[in-house]
């Protein structure tokens, strides 16, 4: 993928729209951060770069920025241009700089001392081109004498012209401009003046074409870059409209009230300018960044995201700096950038390529993903087929439940599966990992195993319809079975009349999985669900449109846990009331914040109790048991062969077991770790704590344990687990 390319729609860094509706398409995110800051001589500068005579400029402006301001439709429009004469006022040094420009040898005549030919006079002069202000009154200013009776204009146009070579010839009426020594010339007689036929090397404007003001002014800035352009190719410009700018809108249920700031006298104070500059929301186009967790964490727009990841992913030979690895991994692959973007740029195809190019390269680290690789392989030892009851719905439909429903609580799938049964007799069911962890991972050719082995599962069984609980699922068997007829389990009409206890609370807010989004026979379902066990359900932003990644999707919580927590940690605080969901990551990753969530199987099944998110270890111990209580297996209850002992007892607290949860260390590798250094004798024994330490490699990590022996096991006092071998 040429990454560059694939943002070269994004609007991203365009004029905002007031800037739009401004004459002088003036920077006004610069601006803002100006004077925000204090740095009123830097604005002021800002602003007389834009607009040659910047004082006067405000005076005679409309501010045109006001109706097109964004803020309106919140509370009121931001007061730019009070901001810009305050900046101004408070600006202390406005003289211009005096600039060593070499003199060009071109010579310009200006006809028209009015604001539009002293705005293109000033430009040029301070180019060092010759020019020459040729006016038939005895004085300069034309109709600003109009709007300033008392001449309050000239200082400010004095003071701007003090380092230019600049001409002026008063009293001077010109009839024929062929007549005059210049090498390009300016028409800007005014309202009703001659334009004597211009044409060759002559340009009319300002109030001749009907322009006033800061119209007027802005034209003649204009000019002197046509005549500029002229004067280097010899063919000069016409004045044509300002190229059409994409809409650039913000989503008005975003915006905060902000009531603006007055002025406590007659004028700006340097806190109230920046209270009110606070206000401007740099109307920047932020459809992405206002909602893509990955941009909100890296504060980066699309165009940099994709110019860091091309370095990344295809360093230079002089330079191997992958400094955007974490960020390639840290996309949830939700989606939402390209809904959400109004150019449809797609990051999440960018990065997964990305992901994809570097992981067959070996560029990516294999820690990002090789817990959850190893979690699918989980998944698939412990996979199984259930024929279902017979009958002559007999493989018609396929129950596909994923590897994370069962181990969140195996009574989901069982408890679900009967109620299939119910409706549809026949049902099988299938409990097996989608292939989404290696799709995530980039790791293509493992995905691609796994879609031909799935794909070659379905056949064999007569190509069913599938029903998922899982909407991941859904889309990962979307991809892989183009053919197949996939529904969601939450559109089958399976009723709610068990609701029990956890529908007390008779509200809640339906937090729609990212991987939904295009789901709506899921997310109606879900509702239907709700409303039958009584809840009212209150709004949230997302629910109806872009239904936002919970912080789990594309598996970058070791990638990027802070980013992770952070989305998360936003998402709950969307609402007060309990969010119900119908993906077990969305819940537990929620849950994990410390907000009530339940998953809609919760209600539908009528289970009473609010849910505490399970350990890694927890989860793979209820892979297992649900594979033994479906299946009638060769195992008990411990997950070891009935013809073999059990193994010793792992003891700890729980506030171990957490920890090892969010250490991504396993349990079952602790005591693996233990038995290993017990049987091997490779352990150090503490006299002081009467504790043991050792440690053992298992397959990408080595793993430290302190433990202590304790009845039938041992009870661990800690465990830690990193990439460094050991050797002996």
């Amino acid at each position: 993928m040429d990454y560059k390319k694939a943002v070269e729609t994004c609007t991203h860094g365009q004029a905002p729209t007031c800037a739009d509706a401004c004459p002088f398409q003036l920077d006004i995110r610069n601006l803002i951060d100006r004077v925000r800051r204090g740095s009123f001589d830097s604005a002021y500068r800002l602003l007389r770069d834009a607009m040659v005579f910047p004082d006067t400029a405000l005076k005679l402006c409309p501010a045109p920025c006001a109706d097109a301001c964004e803020r309106k439709v919140c509370d009121a429009p931001v007061r730019l241009r009070d901001l810009e004469l305050a900046a101004i006022r408070l600006a202390k040094r406005k003289d211009p700089l005096l600039l060593n420009v070499p003199p060009k040898a071109e010579r310009i005549a200006v006809i028209g001392a009015g604001i539009s030919g002293l705005a293109c006079a000033l430009r040029l002069s301070s180019r060092g081109y010759a020019v020459t202000v040729y006016e038939k009154s005895a004085r300069i200013g034309g109709r600003l004498w109009e709007r300033f009776a008392d001449g309050a204009f000239l200082e400010e146009i004095q003071a701007q012209f003090q380092h230019t070579n600049c001409v002026f010839q008063t009293s001077t009426e010109i009839t024929d401009p062929s007549a005059l020594d210049a090498d390009a010339i300016y028409i800007a007689t005014g309202r009703g003046g001659a334009d004597f036929s211009t044409g060759g090397n002559a340009l009319p404007g300002g109030g001749l074409l009907g322009n006033a003001g800061v119209f007027a002014l802005s034209q003649g800035i204009d000019a002197a870059n046509h005549m500029e352009t002229f004067l280097k190719t010899g063919a000069m410009p016409a004045w044509s409209a300002p190229d059409a700018r994409p809409a650039n809108r913000l989503d008005p249920a975003l915006l905060a009230y902000m009531p603006p700031v007055s002025p406590s006298g007659e004028s700006y104070t340097a806190e109230e300018v920046a209270g009110e500059a606070a206000r401007c929301l740099k109307c920047d186009c932020d459809a992405c960044a206002r909602r893509c967790p990955l941009i909100i964490h890296y504060r980066k727009f699309p165009d940099r995201i994709a110019s860091e990841t091309e370095a990344t992913v295809r360093p230079t030979d002089l330079l191997v700096n992958r400094y955007a690895t974490r960020m390639v991994a840290s996309c949830d692959q939700c989606g939402l950038c390209a809904e959400a973007c109004p150019q449809g740029v797609d990051l999440r195809a960018i990065l997964a390529d990305a992901k994809r190019e570097m992981k067959a390269k070996g560029d990516l680290p294999s820690g990002f993903s090789a817990f959850w690789l190893e979690d699918m392989a989980h998944a698939e030892e412990n996979a199984f087929f259930v024929k279902g009851d017979g009958g002559t719905d007999l493989l018609s439909h396929l129950y596909f439940p994923g590897c994370r429903l069962g181990a969140a609580d195996p009574q989901y799938v069982t408890e679900s599966y009967q109620r299939l049964l119910k409706k549809h007799p026949g049902t099988a069911l299938l409990a097996d990992c989608c292939g989404a962890p290696a799709y995530w991972a980039g790791d293509m050719r493992l995905f691609d195993e796994k879609a031909a082995k799935l794909r070659r599962e379905w056949e064999n069984m007569g190509s069913p319809s599938i029903i998922c609980a899982c909407p991941t699922c859904a889309n990962m068997l979307r991809r892989i079975l183009s053919k197949c007829d996939i529904q969601s389990l939450y559109a089958m009409d399976l009723g709610a009349e068990d609701a029990g206890a956890a529908g007390a609370e008779k509200e809640a807010v339906i937090f729609h999985p990212c991987a939904a989004r295009s789901d709506h026979p899921a997310r109606q379902g879900v509702r239907r669900i709700l409303e039958g066990a009584g809840y009212r359900i209150a709004p949230l932003s997302s629910e109806l449109a872009n239904p936002l990644c919970c912080g789990w999707g594309g598996q970058y919580k070791i990638a990027n846990p802070l980013m992770s927590e952070e989305t998360a940690s936003r998402n709950a605080a969307l609402s007060d009331a309990p969010y119900v969901t119908y993906c077990v990551n969305c819940r537990d990753t929620l849950a994990e914040t410390g907000k009530q969530a339940w998953h809609i199987l919760d209600i539908l099944l009528g289970f009473e109790t609010t849910r505490t998110p399970l350990t890694h270890s927890a989860r793979r111990a209820n892979r297992e048991l649900l594979l033994h209580t479906m299946t009638g297996g060769r195992r008990d209850m411990t997950g070891a062969p009935e013809s073999q002992p059990a193994e010793p007892m792992l003891y700890l607290d729980e506030a171990l077991r957490k920890k090892l949860s969010d250490d991504w260390i396993l349990e079952e590798d602790v005591l693996a770790a233990i038995i290993h250094c017990e049987h091997e004798n490779r352990n150090i024994f503490n006299g002081v704590s009467g504790a043991y330490t050792g440690h053992m490699r298992l397959r990408r990590l080595t793993h430290w344990v302190e433990y202590k022996p304790e009845g039938n096991g041992y009870r661990l006092l800690n465990a830690y687990a990193h990439k460094v071998e050991i050797e002996d």
